[in-house]
C-alpha cells in the first residue's frame, strides 16, 4: 500500500489500529542458534552431572486455564472432616481422590458458548435474576438452570458436577473451616449475602472470601447444584471413601448460599436439596474435572483498537471501528466497519470477507488458526500521503564515506 496514511486494528485471535508511516517502526529482535565465529575456540563442553529429580504433581490450589475459558483449581487427595454435627449432616471423616474444580461459578458468558454450539439449552429468564443475554451480566453466574442443564454444560466442557463431598472439601479445606475463608463471621467485603448487593455479583468480586484452594463464592452469590441425589441419612450410611451419594432419589443436593442468605445460612456444611427440574434466580453451579487432559482453549477472542495511536502531518485516522466480536463453533469472529473510500490489508492468518450492510462496508474476519497470536487489519486513509516528515533531519553516511553536499549522496 503506497501513498496512504492508515490505522491498524488487531484481532488476539486479535485486531490492532495504528497509523501507516506515522508510528515508530517496531524493533524486532530475532534470536537464532548459530555456530561460533571461525576464529573463536569453542568452549569445552562438560557433561552435566546426572542426579535423580523428584517430579512433583500439581500442588494444592494450582491453577489451569480450561477449554471453556474458566480456571480450574487443583484439590489434592486427602481426608477431611465433613458435616456439622446436625441430624442431616453428622460430622464424619471422608477421603476423596484428587480432582480439579472451577475457581468460579459458571458465568453467563461461559454458558452462552455451550448454547451457541447446540450442546446446552438456554437458561430460564428468572424474574429478578441477571439477564442472561445482557453483556452487562456476562461475568455474573448463570442462573435459571435445572440440574440436567448444569450437568449438560459440565459434560460439554469435559467435566461433571462435583460430588457433595468434593464440593464441601473444596469449600472448607481439611481443617473443618466453618466458612470458606475460616471462622470469621460473614461480612459484605468477603461475600455477597444478606442483601449486601441485593442481586448477583460478578463471580470474582469477593476474592478475599476465597476457600483454602482459592475458589471464589463458595459462600454467597448463588446456590450451586452438585451431582448427588439427596438423602437425610446418607452421611450415616454412605461410604467413607469417595462417596457419590445414593443411587437414586427424589431430589438433588444443592450446596452453598445465595445473595439473599441470612448469616446463619452461610456455613459451608449446610445441605439443601431441590427437584431435578427446579430452577431459580439464585441457583447456579460449577464443574469438577477429575483428570483433565489439557487442550487449547475452545475459543477466546479480543478484537480492539489499541490506545496511543500517533498521527503526524495533521492526517486523520480513518473512522473504522470494531463492530462486534463473538465465538461460533469454536471459531473466533470479529467484524470491522470500513469507511467509504478507505483501503485495508489483512493478516494472512485471518480469513475475511467484505459486505455492504445498510450502506456500511463491513469486514467479517475468522481466525486466527494459531493460539494467542496478534493479527493486524490495517485500514488506510487514501486521502493522506505516506511520505515521511523529514523536516530538520540530517543525512548520515556509512563509515568510510563522506556526504556530497551538492548531490546529497
Amino acid at each position: 500500500m503506497k501513498n496512504v496514511r492508515s490505522a491498524v486494528f488487531t484481532l488476539i485471535m486479535t485486531f490492532i489500529l495504528s497509523a501507516c508511516g506515522a508510528t515508530p517502526t517496531p524493533l524486532v529482535v530475532v534470536v537464532t542458534a548459530t555456530q561460533p565465529p571461525p576464529t573463536e575456540v569453542p568452549a569445552t563442553e562438560i557433561p552435566p552431572t546426572m542426579a535423580p529429580v523428584a517430579l512433583a504433581g500439581p500442588q494444592s490450589g494450582e491453577k489451569m486455564k480450561w477449554i471453556d475459558g474458566s480456571v480450574l483449581a487443583y484439590v489434592p487427595a486427602s481426608e477431611f472432616k465433613m458435616g456439622d454435627g446436625s441430624v442431616v449432616a453428622p460430622e464424619h471423616t471422608v477421603t476423596v481422590d484428587s480432582y480439579w474444580i472451577q475457581q468460579t461459578k459458571v458465568t453467563n458468558r461461559m454458558f452462552a458458548q455451550c448454547v451457541s454450539v447446540g450442546s446446552c439449552t438456554p437458561p430460564t429468564q428468572e424474574i429478578g435474576g441477571p439477564v442472561y443475554s445482557n453483556p452487562e451480566f456476562a461475568n455474573h453466574p448463570v442462573v435459571g438452570v435445572t440440574w440436567d442443564q448444569a450437568q449438560a454444560y459440565c459434560a460439554w466442557m469435559q467435566g461433571r458436577l462435583p460430588t457433595e463431598a468434593e464440593w464441601e472439601k473444596a469449600a472448607r479445606g481439611t481443617s473443618g473451616n466453618m466458612y470458606p475463608w475460616g471462622s470469621d463471621q460473614p461480612a459484605c467485603d468477603i461475600a455477597n449475602f444478606g442483601f449486601c448487593t441485593g442481586r448477583t455479583s460478578e463471580v470474582d468480586s469477593f476474592v478475599t472470601g476465597a476457600s483454602p484452594y482459592c475458589l471464589y463464592d463458595m459462600a454467597g452469590n448463588v446456590f450451586e447444584w452438585v451431582g448427588d441425589w439427596y438423602s437425610e441419612t446418607y452421611y450415616a450410611e454412605g461410604p467413607l471413601i469417595n462417596p457419590t451419594g445414593p443411587e437414586s432419589g427424589q431430589y438433588r443436593v444443592i450446596r452453598g448460599s445465595p445473595f439473599e442468605s441470612d448469616r446463619d445460612q452461610m456455613p459451608s456444611a449446610i445441605r439443601h436439596f431441590g427437584a431435578q427440574a427446579y430452577h431459580s434466580r439464585d441457583l447456579g453451579f460449577r464443574c469438577a474435572v477429575p483428570q483433565p487432559q489439557p487442550v487449547a482453549p475452545y475459543c477466546q477472542l479480543a478484537a480492539f483498537i489499541p490506545d496511543g495511536i500517533i498521527v503526524s502531518n495533521g492526517c486523520e485516522l480513518p473512522a473504522a471501528g470494531v463492530a462486534g466480536q463473538y465465538c461460533s463453533n469454536g471459531n473466533g469472529l470479529a467484524t470491522v466497519d470500513i469507511p467509504q473510500g478507505a483501503i485495508y490489508e489483512v493478516s494472512e492468518k485471518l480469513d475475511c470477507e467484505e459486505a455492504v450492510v445498510d450502506g456500511q462496508r463491513v469486514l467479517t474476519c475468522v481466525g486466527p488458526r494459531t493460539v494467542e497470536s496478534t493479527n493486524p487489519i490495517t485500514v488506510c486513509n487514501s486521502t493522506c500521503s505516506n511520505s515521511p516528515d523529514v523536516t530538520g533531519a540530517s543525512p548520515t553516511c556509512d563509515p568510510g564515506y563522506a556526504l556530497d553536499p551538492v548531490t546529497g549522496a
